[in-house]
């Protein structure tokens, strides 16, 4: 359970760092040179999403494999779903009260779109056969 449990937090963790970084990278693409973040900024918090990465890619991928059957379903004659963008509807001035960036949009659909579909099942299917044959070794060793 404590496994799930991490695995979950790796999960969030590589996710917000994903788009922290990415809206961060797009800020500085749409304000030119002179934006708040300096590029020694972007380069640790570069640093510190790949490490991110590495930690998340040795866990299962529960949500995004979830996802791709969702995109994979049909709804309603309409191949495809997708949950709906909760901040796509809003006016330009609930977007400026609430302080959304214009960037948001485009981050979560780089956030959705940023793992294949190989590497989601991949990995998830390299730690099941990892649990499975750790599982099955303990299992062995029990004298029953």
């Amino acid at each position: 359970m404590g496994l799930w449990c991490l695995s979950w937090i790796v999960n969030v963790v590589e996710s917000q760092m994903f788009q922290v970084l990415r809206l961060t990278e797009l800020s500085e693409e749409f304000q030119g040179p002179d934006a708040e973040s300096s590029p020694v900024e972007i380069s640790s918090l570069r640093g510190w999403y790949d490490k991110a990465k590495m930690a998340y890619a040795v866990f299962p991928k529960t949500t995004p494999t979830i996802d791709a059957a969702k995109n994979a379903l049909v709804v309603n004659g309409e191949p495809g779903y997708r949950d709906p963008d909760p901040f796509e509807e809003m006016s330009d001035e609930d977007r400026e009260m609430f302080d959304i960036p214009d960037e948001y949009s485009q981050v979560q659909d780089d956030l959705a779109e940023r793992h294949s579909l190989a590497y989601t099942l991949g990995t998830s299917l390299t730690f099941e056969t990892i649990m499975l044959a750790l599982a099955a070794w303990i299992f062995c060793r029990r004298d029953f």
